[in-house]
């Protein structure tokens, strides 16, 4: 179980780390974590593979970061004010989609239940695995990739990061 919960947190973290690294914060994760749960249930409730209903859900994930980003980047508002506005609107269509209820996907897809149920050597679940993976990538991406030394940089100083030519508002 100290696994299982520690890679829920870890893999969330791995995203908060490159945000925090360039001096920001977000604070919409957790609701975007939510709304992520949620929407593939609501997906593979309806029929939809779980394959193709974990993509959707990564793909609005990644439009919620965009819109963030876009708002923070380009418009130059205050990280925590948009972070706070669109983790209220993104766990607002949790609570709405899911009536403040628990949604089950059990017996829905085998291969699903597999995936989440499955533990090398009967210890470590398959999430905390895919954790360690995600971290050892942050871990190369930060040290050994010119957007990593750029996050890198930024969160040093913003501005000479930007006048080294580097885009520093498509980074954030």
């Amino acid at each position: 179980n100290i696994f299982l919960n520690v890679s829920e947190l870890g893999i969330m973290a791995v995203g908060v780390a490159m945000v925090v690294i360039t001096g920001r914060i977000d604070l919409s994760i957790s609701s975007t974590y939510c709304f992520t749960g949620v929407l593939i249930a609501m997906l593979m409730l309806e029929g939809v593979p779980a394959g193709a209903a974990i993509a959707a859900a990564f793909a609005c994930a990644a439009v919620v970061g965009l819109v963030n980003g876009i708002f923070i980047g380009y418009m130059n508002l205050q990280p925590v004010l948009v972070t706070i506005g669109t983790q209220t609107l993104v766990r607002g269509l949790c609570y709405i989609r899911s009536g403040s209820t628990t949604m089950m996907v059990k017996g829905i897809s085998p291969a699903f239940e597999a995936f989440g149920s499955f533990r090398l050597f009967g210890v470590f679940p398959l999430s905390f695995l895919a954790m360690l993976l995600m971290l050892a990538l942050l871990y190369v991406a930060l040290k050994r990739t010119r957007f990593g030394i750029m996050l890198l940089s930024i969160g040093n100083n913003p501005e000479t990061t930007r006048l080294s030519g580097y885009n520093t508002k498509r980074s954030i």
